[in-house]
């Protein structure tokens, strides 16, 4: 019964987040990265590493697994009123599709503008340096975050939700999240970080791949060269360092007709250098992209629950 009620709630959450992320005060994922903030630093070693993602996963699926069994152990009605009261809000905080058009329009408006604050903008949504970026590297730098970010911020946790329900969107985000805090390649990566790292592109290795294929649909849907997508994405999508960043960000950029790059990393597409406009065209794919795979999440959610209710004779 629950677990069939969240394909709607993946749904329902999807729909909810075009109302923007509450104050930090009161969003989930900021009590997460609080925590993961106050652990790393307390030891350097790998061990710790791999203690810090456990036990904040562990309390994450402790906290959603408390709400199912509440949710299941209630009268059928008010089981499901537990359940869509709390876990609705809970799986809308592991998504951020109005965050992330949100900062990517922020930085296409400071470039129409001409106020000088497009490249500190886009500072706050990727892990380079902005400073010296001319106007095609700016765009680039937002357009390749939409893309990237689409399987972190959007896909993958509705992946999970639908194969798991809620505990596997909350695990999916606190690594994420850990991963985000910690997983650079440095002395921290080295030693706290790696472990974060490495389940992250563990867990993203199937949401990168199938959401690079989505996107191409996305493409078709709104008007962009689809055979584009799907061919750079084919050909593009190993040449990031990143194991799973390539196939959003090639397939972007084949649909938009233009060309990628981070210097002295990878380029991506051979069209030309992105400009203003691309930036929400790349957001208008980015969302139909979330609409098609939340739909695909709610459709692997009822599946799921069927293979459940078949093994446990409908408990679940």
């Amino acid at each position: 019964m629950v677990w069939y009620a969240a394909g709607g709630a993946i749904l329902a959450a999807t729909l909810l987040d075009r109302l923007g992320d509450p104050p930090n005060r009161f969003h989930p994922t900021a009590w997460m990265g609080t925590l993961i903030a106050v652990l790393i630093p307390r030891r350097q070693t790998k061990l710790w590493g791999v203690a810090v993602v456990v036990s904040c996963c562990g309390l994450a699926a402790a906290s959603a697994l408390a709400l199912w069994w509440a949710a299941s152990a209630g009268p059928g009605g008010a089981g499901l009123a537990i359940y869509w009261a709390a876990s609705v809000p809970l799986l809308k905080s592991t998504i951020s599709v109005r965050g992330m058009e949100r900062h990517a329009m922020a930085v296409y408006s400071s470039i129409m503008d001409g106020d000088g604050r497009a490249a500190g903008r886009l500072a706050c949504i990727v892990k380079r340096s902005t400073a010296g970026m001319d106007t095609a590297q700016i765009c680039s730098g937002a357009i390749e975050s939409t893309a990237e970010n689409t399987v972190d911020g959007i896909t993958g946790p509705l992946f999970y939700a639908g194969a798991a329900g809620l505990p596997g969107a909350l695990i999916h985000r606190t690594i994420n999240t850990t991963d985000s805090m910690a997983g650079y390649r440095s002395d921290m990566f080295e030693r706290v970080g790696w472990f974060g790292a490495r389940c992250d592109t563990i867990l993203n290795w199937v949401p990168a791949r199938a959401t690079g294929h989505v996107m191409v649909l996305a493409a078709a849907m709104t008007g962009h060269d689809w055979r584009g997508a799907y061919h750079t994405m084919r050909r593009d999508a190993g040449l990031p360092d990143s194991a799973n960043s390539g196939y959003t960000m090639a397939a972007m950029a084949g649909a938009l007709g233009v060309r990628l790059e981070k210097p002295l990393h990878y380029s991506l597409g051979d069209g030309r250098d992105p400009g203003p406009e691309d930036i929400p065209a790349a957001v208008r794919i980015m969302k139909c992209t979330a609409w098609l795979s939340a739909g695909a999440a709610a459709a692997l959610a009822a599946a799921v629950s069927v293979v459940a209710g078949v093994v446990y004779g409908g408990l679940l």
